[in-house]
């Protein structure tokens, strides 16, 4: 499956802005107790680009994203550019 635009994730799930940056929150920023269905994870691809994955990973993890809106289970990955 092709990852989807940035711009249609930014549109469809309205990141959020993590406290010491744009919208990439460090492990350490996130609130206790959090609904992992408005979390993403910003990941690195093996050709190098970044990817906004739902839920928590941990390989090739960049940091995390939080939405307004929550994803499902068919969710894909987006591609950040």
């Amino acid at each position: 499956m092709r990852a989807g635009s940035w711009t249609s994730f930014e549109k469809k799930f309205e990141p959020q802005p993590a406290p010491s940056h744009d919208f990439i929150w460090e492990k350490w920023e996130m609130p206790k107790d959090v609904d992992w269905n408005y979390w993403w994870t910003m990941v690195e691809g093996e050709n190098g680009r970044w990817y906004a994955a739902p839920g928590f990973h941990f390989v090739n993890r960049i940091g995390y994203i939080n939405t307004r809106q929550k994803w499902t289970d068919d969710m894909r990955d987006y591609l950040y550019d």
